[in-house]
């Protein structure tokens, strides 16, 4: 009754159904408002008048019952005609199916915040070309897939892949770990004995598959990469510990159930399980502990060091440090072994009284070197530098300067350092008062400034000005009165720029030399 004989057309079937729907919500607002103004009017009424009200309000009665769940039923409709409608399909085509989701991992994918779609249920409706209306069960979610029969098969397809397919992320991994387990393919096999797809992305890694799979081999992973150790051993040691094609780390490898990884500069980095690491550094120590006794001697004396003190040194003092201890190795003919993260290097040597003697001296030499004996010294400008040093013998102190940056580092005997940063501040002090740098608020204020460099000089001379438009700074450099002057005349600049013009070019012009440099400068510049 509702549908037009010619309604064919999916939009002709909106636009049927959207009328009638409407014309019945007003024929129920219609009788609701009558029955109630009736019941009012049964008492006064007798005879004919009386049987006529009856009859109408048993039809509002009969409206208020019935239409309800017909509006209900058109509304549906509707909505399913707008669904064809929107993707091209024919009514009668149309059809719906539900689809329960349980799984952990699909229920987060499927749940969005209230009102809006999840990327993964508009991935669906935009891919298979159908309309998911999600709804939340005692356990996991109800999907209602509308659409053509062949859509809805492909949907749920596509859905079914998602069930089987599961994903996890590991983060907090050594970025080393991973690359050297991908190098040595052992991603690879764990991904190929699980059934799953690993990828990886820096320190991250991404693994794919069916949810059950993809925990095992996480599980796998995590294990594979949970310890991590770096052991630095003279380079000398690095053939005998390699072996013959790699034999002996090979076997290490093998009995430790761990990775090796072994460089030419003498760094030897373990990987594996955290139990298995431990047992491989006890290994490798005890083996080139043997490789250095038969290549240096038997005769070793331990030296108490600064944990880390490699690490925390700067490049070109670790350079220096590192050519001192050469020499030092050659003048006793011992050989140093200088640990990375240890707290004590060893000599070792042939002769015991050369290793003392060597032992002693690489005392004093650390001592020299050390970060925790050294001071750093920071200067806010490259002017500063120049400015400090030109005052400062360094060599004759018996420090050693390290310039880097905006700054530099100075180690030496303890003494001498305290004398140098005496001096530093001094200098420092009287820097800051003849270089001053002032923030202004406003863009314009700098640019006003800009424009006048030529007047300032005339107005203040002997002082140096240094605008700044992106930082918003002013940089002024003289004697501290001259800065001083300047600074004033900055101030009333920025209060009158016209006034503070015409005060600057009457006192040019009563000044016979500055008034002709004044004239060219007036002349470039008509603004003024």
């Amino acid at each position: 009754k509702v549908m037009p004989a010619a309604a064919v057309e999916p939009a002709a079937i909106v636009s049927a159904l959207t009328d009638t729907a409407d014309r019945l919500t007003d024929r129920l607002s219609v009788s609701k408002d009558g029955l109630g103004t009736a019941k009012g009017q049964v008492a006064g009424l007798t005879g004919a008048p009386l049987v006529e009200l009856k009859k109408k309000m048993f039809e509002w009665e009969t409206d208020v019952d019935n239409l309800p769940t017909s509006i209900s039923l058109l509304r549906r409709a509707l909505s399913q005609a707008q669904i064809a409608a929107s993707h091209g399909i024919g009514w009668r085509d149309l059809v719906s199916q539900e689809v329960v989701v349980t799984e952990e991992h699909m229920v987060g994918q499927f749940s969005g915040h209230t009102g809006d779609k999840s990327p993964a249920v508009a991935r669906l409706e935009a891919e298979h070309g159908v309309c998911v209306e999600v709804a939340a069960r005692p356990v996991g979610l109800k999907l209602l897939i509308n659409g053509s029969r062949s859509s809805i098969d492909s949907c749920c397809a596509e859905i079914d892949r998602l069930r089987a397919s599961y994903w996890e992320e590991i983060e907090g991994l050594h970025l080393r770990t991973v690359q050297f387990l991908e190098q040595r393919g052992e991603l690879s096999r764990a991904a190929a004995t699980n059934g799953v797809k690993v990828t990886t992305e820096g320190a991250f890694v991404y693994i794919e598959g069916p949810p059950d799979s993809v925990k095992k081999c996480s599980t796998l992973i995590r294990f594979m990469c949970s310890g991590f150790h770096e052991v630095a051993v003279n380079p000398r040691c690095v053939g005998g510990l390699i072996g013959k094609g790699g034999a002996n780390v090979r076997d290490l490898e093998t009995s430790t159930n761990t990775y090796i990884e072994v460089d030419r500069q003498g760094f030897v980095r373990i990987y594996g399980d955290e139990e298995s690491v431990e047992a491989a550094v006890e290994e490798v120590t005890a083996h080139v502990a043997s490789l250095s006794e038969d290549l240096f001697g038997s005769c070793v004396e331990e030296v108490k060091v600064h944990k880390s003190v490699l690490a925390d040194m700067w490049p070109e003092q670790e350079r220096d440090f590192r050519g001192d201890l050469s020499m030092m190795g050659k003048k006793f003919n011992v050989t140093v072994e200088w640990p990375v993260s240890a707290s004590s290097a060893s000599v070792r040597g042939q002769r015991e009284d050369a290793c003392r003697q060597a032992a002693d001296e690489l005392a004093s030499i650390a001592n020299f070197y050390f970060p925790d004996k050294c001071m750093k010294v920071s200067f806010p400008r490259q002017e500063a530098r120049s400015f400090l040093l030109e005052s400062v013998d360094v060599k004759s102190s018996g420090l050693i300067l390290y310039e880097l940056g905006e700054g530099c580092f100075v180690s030496g005997p303890l003494d001498q350092m305290s004398t140098f940063r005496e001096l530093v501040e001094e200098r420092m002090t009287l820097w800051h008062k003849h270089n001053q740098q002032l923030i202004l608020d406003a863009k314009w204020e700098v640019e006003a400034i800009g424009e006048r460099l030529a007047l300032l000089k005339v107005a203040v001379p002997g002082a140096k000005v240094e605008v700044d438009v992106a930082e918003y700074a002013v940089r002024i450099a003289g004697p501290e009165d001259v800065v001083e002057k300047l600074k004033d005349e900055i101030g009333k600049l920025l209060q009158d720029p016209g006034a503070w013009d015409a005060g600057v070019q009457d006192a040019a012009a009563a000044q016979p030399q500055a008034g002709a440099k004044f004239a060219a400068t007036l002349k470039k510049k008509k603004a003024w």
